[in-house]
C-alpha cells in the first residue's frame, strides 16, 4: 500500500481472520478495512479468499472507493510505536528533538510530504514529549535506587527517617509512611474506638510498562476528627496481591506504631471490601488467628476479637442489588429490607428477631 499509494495516511480497522476449524468454510480467510485520515478521502477493503500455504505467495484483493483529496496546509501521521519508537528514543538522546526532526524531514519521501503524509516525521512537540518521558523514567529509576541505597546503609531499624520504609524490586513492593503519620495514628488509636479503613485501587496509579500484573495502591486511612478530613497514615504499592505481602505491610505498620507508643492498642474496627486477601491479612495481623477461627469464635460468642473486621455496607448493598436483579419483582423489597436489618444487628439473637419480624410483616 505504501508503494502504490504514498499519499494517504491510512487508519486500519475491522481486521478479521477466520478461526481455525470454523464451520464457515465459504467465507474469506481474511477481511479488513482502512480509511485515509484526511476527511472525505479514499476508503479501502482488503480480502484474502483462500487459506495461505507455506512457501507460496499470498494474493490479497483490494477494493478502493472515493478519490484522493487532501486539503492544503493539513498534515496527518500515524502513531509511532513498537521497535520504531524505541529506535527513535535512542536517536533523541543523542541528537535532541530539533536535529532529529530535520533528519527525518531530509530522509522522508518528497511526494508523501507534499501531500501532507507525515507518517514517519513526528512533530517537534511530539519528539520533545517523547524525550521528556525518557528523561523522567531515568530520573525516577535513579531516585528510587538512591533511596534504596540510603535505606540499606542505615542501621537495622524498622522505621528509617524517610518516607520509603521498605522497597523490593522483584516483585515490586513499596511500603510508605513517615514518623509523623505514625504519631498521628497512635494518638488517634488512644481513644479506644478508632475506625480504620483499608482499601486498594488501581485507578490512581500509572501502569508501569512491561508489567503484566496490575499495579495496586493500598492505603490505611483514619477518620478525621471534627472538621478534619480522613487522612492516610500508611501506603503500600505492589504487583502481588496476596496475604503474605499485605500482612507484611500491616505488620511493619503495627510494629512502627508500637515503637512510637508503648501504650499502643489495636484498632477496634478495620473496614474492608470483599477482598479475601485483605480480610485474611487483617485477621492474622491484628487478631493473631486465621479468618476461619475468627468467624467461628465470633459467631459462637465465645470470643470478643481485639479487632473487628467490618465489610463496607456500601459494597455489600451494591452486591446485593446486583444479585436481586435476577429475582422476581415481589421478592426484591423483601430481600433488600432483610439485608438492611441484618446490617443493623450487633448480636446473633438480634438477627432472628429482626429478620423474622420483617419477613412476617412483608407476607402479611
Amino acid at each position: 500500500m505504501k508503494e502504490y499509494n504514498p499519499y494517504c495516511v491510512l487508519r486500519f480497522g475491522h481486521n478479521r481472520v477466520r478461526k481455525k476449524g470454523s464451520r464457515k468454510t465459504h467465507t474469506s480467510y481474511f477481511t479488513g478495512k482502512a480509511e485515509c485520515k484526511f476527511r472525505g478521502c479514499t476508503k479501502y477493503s482488503f480480502c484474502i479468499i483462500k487459506d495461505p500455504k507455506a512457501g507460496k505467495r499470498v494474493k490479497m484483493k483490494v477494493r478502493v472507493s472515493g478519490k484522493i483529496a487532501h486539503p492544503e496546509d493539513v498534515i496527518h501521521g500515524r502513531h509511532i510505536g513498537g521497535e520504531q519508537r524505541n529506535n527513535l528514543k535512542e536517536i533523541l538522546k543523542k541528537k535532541g528533538p530539533a536535529e532529529t526532526f530535520y533528519d527525518n524531514i531530509g530522509n522522508a519521501d518528497r511526494v508523501s510530504l507534499a501531500n501532507g503524509n507525515f507518517n514517519y516525521v513526528p512533530s517537534k512537540t511530539a519528539l520533545r514529549m517523547m524525550l521528556q518521558k525518557v528523561i523522567n523514567s531515568e530520573i525516577l529509576d535513579r531516585d528510587v535506587f538512591r533511596e534504596v541505597d540510603v535505606i540499606n546503609d542505615t542501621s537495622e531499624q524498622m522505621m528509617p527517617a524517610g518516607y520509603v520504609q521498605y522497597f523490593a524490586k522483584k516483585p515490586l513492593n513499596i511500603i510508605l509512611f513517615t514518623n509523623t503519620q505514625i504519631k498521628m495514628y497512635t494518638k488517634a488509636v488512644k481513644s479506644g474506638n478508632l475506625h480504620l479503613y483499608l482499601d486498594a485501587t488501581g485507578s490512581v496509579i500509572d501502569k508501569v510498562p512491561y508489567q503484566r500484573t496490575r499495579l495496586l495502591y493500598y492505603a490505611i486511612v483514619i477518620e478525621g476528627a471534627g472538621n478534619n478530613p480522613p487522612i492516610p497514615v500508611a501506603e503500600f504499592i505492589s504487583y502481588r496481591h496476596i496475604v503474605s505481602d499485605i500482612s507484611n505491610f500491616l505488620s511493619r505498620f503495627q510494629y512502627a506504631a508500637q515503637k512510637v507508643s508503648q501504650k499502643y492498642n489495636n484498632p477496634k474496627i478495620v473496614e474492608v471490601d470483599f477482598s479475601w486477601a485483605l480480610i485474611h491479612s487483617v485477621c492474622q495481623t491484628f487478631n493473631r488467628f486465621s479468618t476461619n477461627i475468627y468467624m467461628e469464635k465470633v459467631w459462637e460468642g465465645s470470643h470478643t476479637p481485639m479487632c473487628t473486621v467490618h465489610i463496607c455496607s456500601a459494597h455489600l448493598l451494591h452486591a446485593a442489588k446486583t444479585f436481586v436483579k435476577t429475582k422476581p419483582k415481589y421478592l426484591k423489597p423483601l430481600l433488600m429490607g432483610s439485608l438492611a436489618r441484618l446490617i443493623q444487628c450487633k448480636t446473633v439473637n438480634e438477627i432472628g428477631l429482626n429478620i423474622h419480624g420483617h419477613v412476617q410483616s412483608a407476607f402479611e
